[in-house]
């Protein structure tokens, strides 16, 4: 969607380093320019949705470096998972991947699943079928039987 983001601070690197009163343009699905927000205003067309946050920090998307999204968050995920038909474990993948979308996080890797359902999954993100992160999949986990994620 392409928009103007408007806050009161923009993170722009390490350490806290940020700008004040800056701007985020985003074209063709694109960040095209960051900076001070009149400056970027200026580079915007007249009628491009605008979102202003004068109380806020913008920040890079998250990354989320272990993930399970075949895993619920219930007190058996292991057990769940074994119940679970294929179709269903899809369901609640994608809704786990939109969950951390709306939370910040715009990569996730993904350590392993049943059947390579993350890496279809990814496909389905990647097309625009389904909103999500971008997922970095490892697939089915390699393991001996009774060894880690033998299941």
């Amino acid at each position: 969607m392409d928009c103007l983001i408007s806050a009161a601070r923009i993170v722009t690197g390490p350490r806290g380093r940020h700008l004040t009163d800056g701007a985020v343009l985003v074209q063709g699905g694109v960040i095209t320019a960051v900076g001070p927000q009149p400056a970027v205003k200026a580079r915007a067309p007249r009628d491009l949705p605008t979102f202003a946050f004068p109380g806020a920090t913008v920040l890079p998307g998250l990354i989320d470096s272990h993930v399970h999204l075949a895993f619920d968050a219930g007190p058996d995920p292991v057990g769940t998972l074994r119940e679970a038909d294929d179709a269903a474990l899809i369901l609640g993948m994608a809704d786990r991947a939109l969950q951390l979308v709306g939370a910040g996080v715009t990569t996730v890797r993904d350590l392993g699943d049943r059947g390579g359902l993350a890496i279809g999954l990814r496909a389905e993100i990647s097309d625009g079928r389904r909103p999500g992160p971008r997922i970095l999949a490892a697939g089915t986990p390699l393991t001996g039987r009774g060894g880690h994620c033998w299941f």
